[in-house]
């Protein structure tokens, strides 16, 4: 495929049919199913086109590979570092339908928003949902082109009562800091979710807690929001 950055300037990417490139507007599509006027983003924040996709037969079988990049399934290719997703195979049964105790074995939890998580908190995929670490780089991704600035992930706060409450997100704009709860496929927030950020918003904001927060340089969380990432990655912001 033919890609151009903002200034005009070319470049052409060999991939697979399979390989997901994230399109504004539609999430993640396969190689396959892309098309010229398209818009792709680079690792700068910015945004480029598709400007030509052609198929090429191989007369000979090419070795390809896939690679996880510190825990998470999507990186930059090209010298324009265009965002991709890596594809991995599914297993022989989908996580979503495995028992508690299938996931124990694995180390894996089911938590009571319908995510499944490592023993680090890591969101783990083959859920029938996009999974949760590339749902939270799209997000990531789609706040960085609104002008966010990102300040950390897994940004823990304590209301006075004690509570304590961990965002997927913060993000930074116009000198507030928001923390960021990211849902995908059909997933939704807790009750408890929903009441200790209604309170957060109504109060001002609470003070962060935790080595995260403190790497971070983020003191305080401002306001809270929720946002929605579905399975094609489609996004769908709620405050």
């Amino acid at each position: 495929m033919t890609i151009s950055n903002g200034e005009g300037v070319q470049e052409v990417i060999d991939s697979t049919p399979q390989h997901p490139f994230y399109v504004e507007g539609k999430g993640w599509v396969e190689a396959s199913a892309l098309h010229a006027g398209m818009t792709i983003w680079f690792a700068n924040g910015t945004k480029g086109t598709v400007e030509d996709i052609s198929n090429e037969g191989l007369e000979e079988p090419v070795t390809v590979y896939n690679f996880e990049v510190a825990d998470f399934h999507t990186y930059f290719v090209g010298e324009s570092g265009v965002l991709v997703h890596n594809t991995c195979p599914e297993t022989s049964t989908p996580l979503k339908d495995m028992s508690d105790e299938q996931l124990a074995d694995k180390g894996l939890k089911r938590y009571p928003d319908g995510s499944i998580r490592d023993s680090a908190g890591h969101f783990a995929g083959n859920s029938g949902t996009l999974p949760g670490s590339p749902a939270v780089d799209t997000v990531e991704a789609s706040l960085t082109s609104e002008g966010y600035e990102i300040m950390g992930r897994e940004i823990s706060v304590r209301d006075a009562d004690g509570n304590l409450r961990r965002y997927d997100i913060a993000a930074q704009q116009d000198g507030i800091t928001y923390g960021v709860e990211v849902k995908s496929g059909s997933a939704q927030p807790t009750k408890s979710q929903r009441e200790f950020d209604a309170a957060l918003n109504s109060t001002g904001g609470l003070p962060t807690v935790g080595k995260n927060a403190q790497n971070a340089g983020v003191s305080v969380i401002d306001k809270a929001i929720t946002i929605f990432v579905g399975s094609d990655g489609s996004i769908n912001k709620k405050r």
